[in-house]
């Protein structure tokens, strides 16, 4: 599929966020939403404790006619305040918005976008916002959406940045055919662009660790299983048990657990693991469908994107 501007979900408000981790799992994050049979569909930003339990709402979009869709949480440093991407129907333009990382219940919640574009996340050192801006490339902005630079383009596709500890590398996904994505990074100046894994596996949704050393992603073998990888592409540790299709890792601050997606039949839930693949942990409550896990800087707290089924 080729690039579009916004988040593709599932026709159904049942599965509205599966399709949202369907589509994480093909690494096209980038495809038009499509209409419920009942009217429009909604998702909104949750955030749970990181040990599960009831989930908070933060953002306000409603169930009506018109699509709604926010997703792509990404916390500031201090955890006061939250990026995010919000569609406001369906054949809108996706917008990045800031927000304070607490629930708003007005009706007229949400602010004017700093920029258009998807996956949005914040750089450790607060001075940075990277995004997948609506050409496909990646870019960095400034957290009021001021001095816009692109980074990196090229291929059929980007998407997924992450942030090293540092605030100084980025590391990111690219469909180079129309099946195959591979791990690059580049420093956040647009210098320094060389690949991390090999053009022979598919590789998505990478993660960098808090110590700088490592890298989570997911890898295709049939079933999205979680991987890591040192900064040369090499002593690649197993993370998912195989059991289930698992992508979007996320460290945890201490660099102890992964958040990550699960697909259960039709739906998705957030969990966290261990590094070394023990201590799974459901985070996200059976009531939902989640995806996109994002660890508050505390590590106390995870937010999604979700729906109740």
């Amino acid at each position: 599929m080729g690039p579009s501007h916004r988040l593709w979900l599932a026709g159904a408000a049942l599965t509205t966020i599966a399709g949202l981790a369907t589509l994480a799992l093909d690494v096209v994050a980038r495809a038009a939403p499509m209409h419920a049979d009942h009217g429009g569909v909604h998702t909104n930003i949750f955030v749970v404790p990181a040990a599960g339990g009831r989930p908070v709402r933060l953002t306000n979009n409603r169930e009506m006619e018109e699509d709604k869709l926010a997703y792509d949480p990404s916390w500031s440093p201090d955890g006061k305040r939250m990026v995010f991407t919000e569609v406001l129907c369906h054949s809108c333009t996706s917008g990045i918005h800031v927000m304070p990382a607490r629930p708003v219940r007005r009706l007229n919640w949400l602010g004017r976008p700093i920029a258009y574009g998807f996956h949005p996340r914040w750089s450790p050192n607060g001075k940075l916002i990277v995004f997948v801006g609506l050409s496909g490339g990646i870019n960095v902005m400034r957290p009021d959406g001021s001095h816009r630079r692109l980074i990196a383009k090229g291929g059929f596709a980007n998407d997924g940045p992450t942030w090293s500890p540092d605030s100084r590398r980025i590391a990111f996904a690219r469909q180079e055919t129309a099946t195959r994505w591979r791990l690059f990074v580049v420093r956040a100046d647009g210098s320094g662009l060389r690949p991390l894994t090999s053009h022979r596996v598919s590789a998505v949704n990478p993660s960098w660790s808090p110590n700088g050393r490592r890298i989570a992603y997911a890898q295709s073998l049939g079933r999205w299983q979680i991987f890591t990888i040192n900064l040369e592409g090499q002593a690649r540790r197993r993370v998912s048990n195989g059991r289930a299709s698992d992508s979007f890792p996320v460290w945890s601050p201490n660099g102890r657990r992964l958040a990550f997606v699960r697909q259960e039949g039709n739906a998705n839930a957030v969990f966290t693991v261990a590094a070394t693949g023990r201590g799974i942990r459901r985070v996200s409550p059976r009531s939902m469908i989640a995806v996109q896990p994002a660890w508050s800087p505390n590590g106390t707290r995870i937010a999604f994107a979700g729906d109740h089924r």
